[in-house]
């Protein structure tokens, strides 16, 4: 039965008033399946392990201020390596004032409740609690009224960007890379996306109405129901705290929302930060300090190692690799670093193209045409990341498309694979051209003075150090006559190492109260799992209080006048800067300290 017609039962059922009947039968029916039993046995296990061992760090503590700022609403992940990374969160959310509470999903987030319990959370909402029935008939006529992708990309509802939400989800569920209002199957399922859009709004609303947060605490934000949520609370004044895994273990990215900022990606650098960082004072200290980071990371397998997307890679010489490759040493050779196709491409930034499909297809055609380069395209070593986490076993997305519509390659392209053993580090060594939407390894290239060329924003364009066409025909224009672009200034080059430095260094939030790590799995050979772990770095109940990581999250949570976490810490004026973030002042701030030179 496909999703449409699920949807339509449902409805009726609800019609029916059998729908908590319903409810029922399916927990009943879920609580005979040996699979699950076996999976609810080996979390308590595992709950009962870390109970006995982390017992003091739990025992009651003096009443502190927790409630005085009101209620923050946590969104439960679920993935066993985050548990303690959560308690963190929580207890920095707790230390800030806020009392906290879960709301969880279903599924296998159910089987971490019990940790939160622990970490003083008193409160559990279930989501399908608010869900009504889905509505498809009027999800039917709102498509109906979209007669091209752009309505459908504008469609919102009370202010909530379901038409978004919608495809990004639809995607996402599919493992596509486009999405066609012309295609009958398609529209079909769109059909279904916008119903469980539209209940993911109605959801909000209830939950909204009945807990009463003051603030949402989210991971991921792009897909529904999550997405509907985040955007109603922005909408309706709540505030809004995303946090993402960083680029290695034990560290998180931090951005604060409003609706003044909620396209604003949560791996960017606001105006604000990026003042800091431009005017800080500057010296070969920091180009080693980020160089460092940046292929430490690389050489212990640990670069994005929530996805997984360096595990079983090697670092290898540029000589070797050109080789390796088959490059034509006479020309110059530009990468192609593609993104993967399903995952949330219409959500963030600015795009110059409707789906990342169809930019890398059009990327590809304008490689072909133009052999006076070495052309390599790179699938994103995510792929196997997100496949294992997700249990597929398919290819990535990005070569069934590239040989469904594009066929064979030409000499002159090269395809190099997402399990590829070549680490991605090593292919800016032969790398004179980049090529991306908004990937963080356009900042990678950049301070290394290979050029950029963006096909959209919302991380680092227009930051002086990438090229950013404003039309797809300016892209295409610029792959035309790549070959002729030359390399970056030392002043652009300095300009991108900056940014590096503030979005690599300064960027993540560090733990030093708990820690977290992710590895490959038992399957390690085949790539098909990723592992993990956590612990609790704190010895007693009254440490989390003096928690120095957590007094930091709770004051820039509080009082910074930025919305993206930044370690102030080596500038020594941080309080200074909860103030007048104008560049003269923070440019004045930023230089005692921070230089070594």
């Amino acid at each position: 039965m496909n999703e449409l017609a699920k949807l339509r039962l449902e409805q009726w059922v609800a019609r029916a008033r059998l729908l908590p009947a319903l409810r029922r039968l399916r927990a009943a029916v879920s609580s005979r399946s040996p699979a699950l039993r076996q999976r609810a046995q080996e979390h308590q296990s595992r709950f009962e392990a870390f109970r006995a061992r982390y017992a003091p760090v739990f025992a009651p503590v003096p009443r502190g201020r927790p409630g005085s700022r009101g209620l923050a609403l946590f969104m439960v992940n679920g993935f066993p390596p985050c548990v303690a990374l959560e308690i963190g969160l929580i207890k920095g959310l707790q230390l800030a004032g806020y009392e906290v509470a879960v709301l969880h999903f279903g599924g296998d987030s159910v089987f971490v409740l019990p940790y939160y319990a622990l970490a003083g959370v008193k409160r559990v909402f279930a989501w399908k609690d608010y869900a009504p029935a889905p509505d498809v008939g009027a999800a039917k006529e709102l498509l109906a009224r979209c007669s091209t992708l752009e309505d459908l990309f504008r469609l919102e509802e009370r202010g909530v960007r379901i038409g978004q939400f919608a495809v990004s989800t639809h995607l996402r569920r599919f493992r596509k890379g486009s999405v066609s209002l012309a295609d009958e199957a398609d529209r079909r399922a769109l059909i279904a996306d916008l119903a469980i859009a539209r209940r993911a709004l109605a959801a909000a609303e209830a939950i909204r109405r009945e807990i009463d947060p003051a603030l949402g605490v989210f991971v991921d934000t792009e897909y529904s129901p999550r997405a509907e949520l985040f955007d109603h609370f922005l909408t309706c004044g709540v505030g809004v705290l995303q946090y993402d895994i960083a680029h290695k273990s034990n560290a998180l990215m931090l951005h604060r929302y409003d609706f003044a900022n909620r396209n604003q990606h949560p791996w960017s650098l606001s105006d604000a930060s990026w003042e800091l960082v431009r005017n800080m004072e500057w010296s070969d200290h920091h180009r080693q300090l980020i160089a460092r980071e940046i292929e430490g990371a690389y050489r212990s397998g640990d670069w994005f190692s929530a996805c997984g997307t360096q595990f079983g890679t090697r670092m290898e010489e540029a000589s070797a690799l050109r080789q390796r490759l088959g490059l034509d040493p006479a020309k110059k050779t530009a990468t192609i670093f593609s993104h993967i196709v399903w995952d949330a491409p219409v959500v963030w930034g600015t795009r110059l193209f409707p789906f990342y499909e169809d930019w890398l297809i059009e990327t590809v055609r304008a490689a072909i045409a133009n052999p006076r380069l070495n052309w390599l395209l790179k699938i994103h070593p995510a792929n196997r990341g997100k496949a294992a986490k997700e249990g597929f076993e398919g290819e990535p997305t990005e070569t069934i498309i590239i040989r469904e519509r594009i066929g064979s390659l030409p000499e002159h392209v090269r395809l190099i694979p997402a399990d590829t053993p070549i680490s991605t580090h090593s292919l800016l060594a032969v790398t004179d051209y980049c090529i991306t939407v908004r990937g963080t390894v356009g900042i990678e290239a950049a301070r290394l003075g290979i050029p950029v060329v963006n096909a959209g924003g919302g991380r680092y364009d227009r930051r002086g150090f990438t090229m950013d066409p404003e039309s797809r025909e300016e892209y295409l224009d610029i792959l035309g006559r790549l070959d002729q672009v030359p390399p970056l200034t030392a002043a652009q080059r300095e300009l991108a190492d900056r940014f590096a430095y503030g979005y690599f260094t300064l960027r993540p939030f560090v733990f030093s109260s708990v820690k977290f790590w992710f590895k490959r799995g038992s399957d390690a050979a085949s790539g098909r799992t990723i592992d993990g772990g956590s612990e609790i770095l704190v010895r007693n109940a009254t440490e989390w209080e003096h928690a120095p990581d957590l007094r930091d999250f709770a004051d820039w949570l509080t009082s910074s006048p930025r919305p993206d976490y930044l370690n102030l810490a080596p500038f020594g004026e941080a309080a200074a800067l909860s103030s007048e973030p104008g560049p003269t002042r923070l440019a004045r701030a930023a230089s005692p300290g921070i230089s070594s030179s």
